[in-house]
């Protein structure tokens, strides 16, 4: 697991209740309305951590950057151990769970392209599909956690097909959905006559929490509080400094020029599902998730803005497979860019606030 030469501290944030997080569409009041929500996103734990911060160095105050979050678990021999989705391209057959099969690019058939093949790179129709194993009926996606050494070792090309209890799954989610029914009301705070509807809260398991890296924090971390809103209004979490969590760790060479970058982070790119890349980097192929609908408040200090932006964010998990001219050059991008975000020096709020954070290793 690789730390960063940078500055930084990792923040855990241990929710005390449920947290309820919007996605920011628009739904129905009244029988049968449900309001859609979302695993806390970045900009939730980076606003908490914001929040930590002011409290403790005053008004303003905020990290460099904050990275997450990533769902991190306590083991009684490891300590707290980070676990992140299962990577898209890792499938599994229908008839058999136990196995974790690696999709490989289809680079046999060049007069096969897709719609997307302009974006993918300038030199023409190159975005390659992503087969699973020809002897597999029925493939699936591996919709599970796998922690931090599974993704590691992943990450290192390891992953060549395996049990699934090599990827270190949980005995249990570690964190399900409650719903609960809600009551509209008006500025004065009394119900809306039949406006009643149903929303989605998260619960993490026993042993779980949020946790993020935050970069250049403006004190002593000792000084930030114990406690912190989050997930909801009057919601609270414990905010903790734990040792020991670090991202996986990149390969130290990657042959070929090529790199795999997984998504650790839900990303929002100005091209959509296309990452920011230098010029001379090819898209080969990809394994996305659904779009996650994402939204942000306006940046305001220490009052409700009454803007919202709604983004639709590149899940975490998501694959892509680059090539670049060589390996002296695909290293070191790769190395450069691993634990932090593809646009260069973190340029935008969203950057800073923890979308789009990537990991990188081979294929």
């Amino acid at each position: 697991m690789s730390g960063s030469a940078q500055e930084t501290v990792w923040v855990g944030i241990r929710p005390h209740d449920t947290v309820h997080v919007r996605d920011g569409r628009p739904f129905q009041g009244g029988t049968g309305g449900r309001a859609e929500t979302v695993r806390p996103t970045p900009s939730t734990v980076a606003g908490a951590v914001g929040a930590a911060c002011g409290d403790a160095y005053g008004a303003r105050s905020e990290p460099g950057a904050v990275r997450g979050p990533v769902l991190v678990g306590y083991r009684s021999t490891k300590g707290w151990e980070p676990y992140f989705p299962a990577p898209r391209d890792l499938v599994s057959e229908s008839r058999d769970r136990d196995e974790a099969h690696r999709m490989r690019p289809d680079e046999s058939r060049p007069e096969v392209s897709t719609d997307l093949d302009h974006a993918a790179g300038p030199e023409g129709p190159r975005l390659r599909p992503l087969l699973p194993p020809a002897e597999l009926s029925g493939a699936e996606p591996i919709d599970e956690w796998v922690s931090g050494p599974a993704l590691e070792g992943y990450l290192h090309g390891s992953q060549e097909p395996s049990r699934r209890a090599h990827l270190d799954v949980p005995p249990s989610p570690p964190m399900h959905q409650e719903v609960r029914t809600g009551l509209a009301l008006t500025p004065e705070k009394t119900a809306r006559h039949g406006m009643l509807y149903e929303s989605v809260h998260w619960r993490l398991g026993e042993g779980w929490m949020f946790a993020a890296e935050c970069a250049d924090l403006p004190g002593d971390p000792a000084k930030l509080p114990s406690l912190v809103q989050f997930g909801g209004m009057r919601r609270l979490a414990d905010l903790l400094t734990p040792e020991g969590i670090a991202w996986p760790s990149p390969p130290p060479a990657f042959p070929g020029g090529r790199v795999l970058v997984y998504v650790a982070t839900p990303a929002v790119w100005e091209q959509g599902w296309l990452p920011p890349l230098e010029p001379h980097a090819e898209v080969v192929a990809a394994a996305l998730g659904p779009p996650q609908p994402i939204t942000t408040g306006s940046p305001g200090h220490g009052k409700f803005e009454d803007t919202t932006t709604l983004f639709p964010a590149v899940p975490a998990g998501s694959v892509y497979l680059l090539r670049f001219p060589d390996e002296a050059a695909a290293g070191e991008w790769a190395h450069r860019r691993h634990g932090r975000t593809l646009r260069q020096d973190d340029q935008t709020r969203l950057d800073t606030a923890g979308f789009g954070v990537i990991l990188t290793g081979v294929w």
